[in-house]
Formats: structure tokens, sequence, C-alpha cells
């Protein structure tokens, strides 16, 4: 950006008065100057290598973090898939179950009378 500058010169007489335009470049000034922190010069938290993770089943572990303290619902001592708990379900029944209901559907339409054509 520019700016128009108007400046008068004078002819050694006093007479003669000439108007000269310039153009001069516009400075841009900064905004806002950005704050730095001044206790340790730095943007990023602060990592503890010691942070304890308390679940709600009471199991405590150590684990790095930013944070001190963390509190979860559920960890692996009470998960029910790392526990051995899971409930599986028997794929293998299925197909049983389906001859079971095909051998009763096919004995009911067997029983029916038989339509006359």
């Amino acid at each position: 950006m520019t700016k128009d500058i108007k400046t008068e010169k004078k002819s050694l007489e006093g007479a003669d008065k000439k108007t000269v335009h310039a153009k001069v470049a516009k400075i841009k000034e900064p905004k806002e100057k950005v704050a730095i922190p001044e206790n340790n010069g730095s943007i990023h938290p602060e990592y503890f290598n010691d942070a304890t993770v308390t679940c709600a089943c009471g199991n405590k572990f150590k684990v790095g973090s930013v944070m001190k303290e963390i509190n979860v619902e559920i960890c692996s001592n009470c998960h029910p898939f790392y526990t051995g708990q899971e409930k599986i379900l028997d794929s293998a029944g299925r197909v049983e179950k389906f001859k079971a209901k095909r051998a009763k559907a096919t004995k009911i339409k067997d029983e029916r009378p038989k339509k006359k054509e």
C-alpha cells in the first residue's frame, strides 16, 4: 500500500512553487504482541511420568500423562474381556435350532389336509 504525499518546493528566488507528488510505502504496525509465558518460556503442558490412574473397582496404576490424577470407570482388571467372564454365543447351536424349526414346519405341513384341485 502506498500513500501520496504532497510537498511543495520553492525555487531559489521564492517566486515559483512546484507541487511534487511522492509515493511513500506504509509500514504495517503489528496488531498485538503475543505474550510468552515468563516462567518457563514454553506453551507445552507439564508432563508427569508418574500420573496415577484410579479405576472404579479400586485398581491403581501409574502411567505418563499431562494430568497428575486420572479417574476411569473400567480397567483391565475389571473388564469382562480381560477377566474371562465374557459371554460367548454358541454359534454351533444355531444350525440345530434351524433344523428343528424346519422339521416342525414340515410336520405341520404334512398334517394339513390336501387341497382338491
